[in-house]
């Protein structure tokens, strides 16, 4: 039976269902058909939307993060640069997305370079927001310096978790400790100056 609704009621009834979806059936079982019975809707619904499953199910756990973004971003953190990293790094293996590696794999596969852009701003734009707000506290509370820390090693703690979920299947602590203590705060101190001449 299809249930006529509009606007945000209708997206979140459709999220939803994608999420219903990919919970029970994982990312390759997830259909349109079943995403359209879920949600009360009709299958035209789905692709005037989304033209491609994959599209479909970036949607669904873009608006999801995104939901998560602003708590994340706000929160005041533990009072150190480590914790506050490391808090971050659970945060991301600990992410609502049903059996996350394969649904991972499964989008990469599936997405073409024309439509990787929300992909690319799942993955990336919203990791370095979250990692500039510690770098920034962290600098106001003299952990790190005041120069410029590029780009590529803000996004690197982030990349090296995404390596243990993808690649290896697991992210575990000992792995988010290695990440956090051995290359990532002595990075971003060296960068930053906090150890010397770069702040000078």
């Amino acid at each position: 039976m299809t249930t006529r609704r509009r606007g945000a009621a209708l997206e979140a009834a459709l999220h939803a269902a994608i999420f219903g979806e990919l919970t029970e059936l994982g990312y390759s079982g997830t259909t349109y058909e079943g995403v359209a019975a879920r949600a009360g809707t009709s299958k035209p619904v789905l692709y005037r939307r989304w033209p491609t499953k994959a599209e479909m199910v970036v949607a669904a756990i873009t608006a999801r993060v995104a939901a998560q973004l602003p708590a994340l971003a706000d929160d005041p953190g533990a009072g150190d640069l480590r914790t506050d990293l490391a808090s971050r790094l659970i945060a991301m293996r600990e992410l609502a997305i049903p059996d996350q590696r394969r649904t991972a794999l499964g989008l990469l596969a599936d997405l073409d370079v024309a439509e990787s852009g929300a992909l690319d701003a799942l993955l990336f734009t919203h990791n370095e927001t979250l990692m500039s707000a510690v770098i920034e506290r962290a600098r106001i509370r003299g952990e790190l310096g005041s120069a410029p820390i590029p780009a590529a090693a803000v996004r690197m703690p982030m990349d090296l978790a995404r390596h243990h979920i993808l690649i290896r299947g697991s992210l575990s602590d000992d792995q988010i400790t290695a990440v956090v203590d051995d290359i990532t705060v002595p990075l971003w101190r060296l960068h930053s100056g906090a150890d010397g001449p770069a702040d000078e």
